[in-house]
């Protein structure tokens, strides 16, 4: 939008303030709300997929389903300003190897992006934020994935210590 909206009527002119920009929080949980708002008043607010987010008459936006949606606030005609929600689920499960060494690693994985990685007991193992697990001592631990939607994904990772070295005679 350009700053100002007009249409003619015959010989009278009106020019209509545009909205004045979409504020608020653009994130949402499956089965939470946000509250979105414009100054400009006297508009009505939609969503591109109400499977996704319905939005009510006071810019309040319910999540439904994990994914983006397109909110508009409009004042008609070409007046409107947008912004896109995202609509959060919990996390799936999390998958990889939960096996490891000391001193090694493995790489754990969650198809829902934007979460985050932490290790139960970071002495036995750590995670950094892409998932990869090191091995520190040896024991079992639980490694979480945390989306803020739902409850954390969780997997047991056991760490067993490096073997002994190989002693004894070397030759056949």
């Amino acid at each position: 939008y350009g700053g100002y909206c007009s249409t003619t009527d015959g010989m009278s002119f009106t020019v209509n303030g545009a909205p004045s920009g979409i504020t608020g929080t653009t994130s949402v949980c499956t089965g939470g709300t946000t509250t979105l708002s414009d100054a400009t008043g006297g508009g009505t607010w939609s969503s591109s997929n109400t499977a996704i987010a319905t939005v009510g008459t006071t810019g309040v936006v319910s999540g439904v389903a994990a994914a983006n949606v397109i909110i508009t606030y409009s004042l008609g005609g070409s007046c409107f300003a947008t912004t896109t929600v995202t609509v959060n689920g919990g996390p799936s499960s999390i998958t990889g190897t939960a096996t490891t060494c000391v001193g090694g690693f493995t790489i754990l994985s969650n198809s829902t992006v934007g979460g985050s990685w932490g290790s139960a007991d970071p002495a036995i193992a750590s995670v950094t934020s892409s998932g990869v697990v090191t091995g520190v001592s040896g024991g079992s631990v639980d490694i979480t994935y945390t989306t803020g939607c739902g409850s954390p994904a969780s997997m047991t990772v056991t760490v067993t210590p490096q073997p002994a070295a190989i002693t004894g005679t070397l030759t056949v």
